[in-house]
């Protein structure tokens, strides 16, 4: 089977972010323990008008508490959700809600969230729009046709019907 490059496809990969306060909506979140042993959520938002996605961290720090509510109160108040939430489960009701944030450029020009903005000062941006053109990270949106399964059962062959 031959690959058909696509150059199009290519410079599309190469689209970032830009900079600036986006509306994103929590695509997932994975329950996990930081390299430090510490419980956390590894979150992935979608970004309205964009195919690309972006990540973040919530690290619950039983040392900082303070830091740990603030950074939680942050998406309180960004996405309209509950803040009583437990470190190892998925949070009920977080997933599919919509809030805004704060994009910067790394120094490699990656998108990364700087902050959340509450939803009282994201009233001035767009409403949410679905990408154009979204890109799954499990495959391809136009995977080539499928070859029909093998038969359920296969006949028993016996070693001196074989031509080797």
């Amino acid at each position: 089977m031959a690959w058909e490059y696509s150059e199009k496809d290519y410079q599309d990969s190469k689209i970032t972010i830009p900079a600036g306060r986006h509306r994103v909506r929590i695509a997932s979140i994975t329950p996990k323990i930081s390299k430090t042993g510490k419980y956390m959520y590894e979150m992935t938002f979608d970004v309205s008008g964009y195919s690309s996605r972006l990540f973040n961290y919530l690290v619950f720090m039983p040392d900082n508490p303070k830091m740990t509510n603030g950074n939680i109160g942050d998406i309180v108040h960004s996405f309209g959700v509950s803040g009583q939430i437990d470190p190892e489960l998925v949070p009920v009701g977080w997933v599919g809600t919509v809030g805004a944030c704060m994009v910067k450029l790394d120094e490699e020009s990656r998108s990364k969230i700087s902050y959340f903005v509450a939803k009282e000062k994201a009233a001035d941006l767009p409403p949410w729009k679905e990408p154009e053109h979204k890109q799954e990270c499990h495959g391809d949106p136009n995977p080539a046709p499928v070859p029909p399964a093998p038969p359920a059962f296969y006949p028993s062959v016996d070693d001196a019907d074989l031509p080797f």
